[in-house]
Order: structure tokens, then C-alpha cells, then sequence
């Protein structure tokens, strides 16, 4: 079962399995591709060597790292540029992660160029829903401002000669059942 990985920069990748060495983290996609947990795809055969044991693993990594320039082993699916700057496939379908880019852009300026427009478009979301919960919480603030200055206009009680509050009279009560 493929785990969801958020990575701040890139959105979310489907991660099948991973391996790390020290500060070194390398994950096969669930795509078959295999990327850094920053959500960038690798592209050092001395870091899948690292990382990785020997075995069928890293056997498959080194396999896709040499085919992975090869424009034949690229899914049908293209990603088009659409007139406003965005990204998306030849259908309309949005691109909306870093898997996406990897599997369907060949390495080189497009595909830097994709990875970031889409950390671009990741960040105006993120601002979009701050901004969106900006509001209400503005809101509770201003309602909760005018409620303290409501009780503020309502004037200090009056005090006695010796700073005690006096009670004030108000209209069901006579002077006569005013205590001081």
C-alpha cells in the first residue's frame, strides 16, 4: 500500500517503498520512478549506489535512472503549456504533483520549468486558503473589539467619598430605594 508524501515544495507523491543513508532518502514511486523525499527526481547513479543495497532494488533504480532520458520509456500522456503559464495534460486534466512531472516531462529546462510553475501554483494555494481563513477570524476580532468598547461607553460607575461604587438609580427604582 503506496504511502501519501507531502512534500512542501512539490505536493504529495505516492511513495512505494524507501531507502535513506545519513541525510540521503530516496523513494521509488508508486510511477516506477524514484525521486529524493524533497520530491525531486534523482538524477546521480553514485546516490542510488548510496543509498540503496545491492540487490534487485537497486538494480531497478540504476535500470530506470539509464532509460529515464529516453523518450520511448515516456508514458503517452503529454504535458502541454497552456496559454496562461500553466501546466496541464493534452485532455485538460490539471497537473497537480511532482509524480506527474517526473513520469511525463523528459529531464532538461521544460521539466525545471514545470517543477517550478508547480511550486508556484502550491504556494498562491496556500495563500488562497490563508487568506480565506483570514476573514472569519477577523471578523470574530472586530466583533469582539466592539463588544469591549460597548462596555467601555458605558461610563465608570460612580464612586463614593471613599472609593466605594455607588449604586445608580435606574428608572423602576425611586431615590427613596437608592442605597449608598
Amino acid at each position: 500500500m503506496p504511502q501519501l508524501l507531502h512534500t512542501g515544495r512539490y505536493g504529495t507523491i505516492e511513495v512505494e517503498k524507501s531507502w535513506t543513508d545519513g541525510p540521503l532518502h530516496i523513494c521509488k514511486l508508486t510511477d516506477g520512478g524514484y525521486a529524493y523525499v524533497s520530491g525531486l527526481p534523482v538524477n546521480s547513479e553514485a546516490d542510488i549506489r548510496k543509498a540503496i543495497p545491492p540487490g534487485p532494488d537497486r538494480d531497478a533504480a540504476l535500470a530506470w535512472l539509464n532509460r529515464v532520458e529516453e523518450p520511448e520509456a515516456r508514458p503517452g500522456k503529454r504535458i502541454i503549456i497552456n496559454p496562461d503559464g500553466s501546466c496541464a495534460f493534452e485532455d485538460g486534466s490539471p497537473v497537480e504533483n511532482v509524480s506527474d512531472i517526473l513520469a511525463h516531462i523528459p529531464p532538461g529546462p521544460f521539466q525545471d520549468a514545470a517543477y517550478k510553475w508547480l511550486q508556484e501554483k502550491l504556494e498562491k494555494q496556500k495563500a488562497v486558503e490563508a487568506k480565506a481563513a483570514k476573514p472569519a477570524g477577523m471578523a470574530a476580532q472586530k466583533v469582539a473589539g466592539k463588544a469591549k468598547a460597548a462596555v467601555k461607553v458605558q461610563g465608570k460607575r460612580p464612586r463614593s467619598a471613599d472609593g466605594r461604587f455607588v449604586p445608580e438609580a435606574n428608572a423602576e427604582t425611586t431615590a427613596g430605594e437608592a442605597v449608598t
